[in-house]
């Protein structure tokens, strides 16, 4: 696998966590679950989120870049 490929399947599987933890969370806290613990749990689908959009982002970048030399190449 290239880093590129690595770099996907970890937003893919970051996705399918982070899917989860927010379906969870829009269905309020359960009873068994603190408030201290519920509030880890929105600040950890926060973070969740803005990793998913950095590695987004480098997903872009990359296959900008690969269109960029695909371009010059071709030039």
């Amino acid at each position: 696998l290239t880093w590129l490929d690595r770099v996907k399947l970890e937003l893919e599987d970051l996705d399918k966590k982070r899917t989860k933890l927010v379906d969870m969370l829009a269905k309020g806290r359960p009873d068994y679950i603190s408030p201290e613990e519920w509030e880890r749990l929105n600040k950890q689908a926060e973070v969740m989120i803005a990793y998913a959009f950095i590695l987004q982002e480098r997903v872009t970048a990359a296959n900008n870049s690969a269109k960029a030399q695909t371009a010059q190449s071709n030039a």
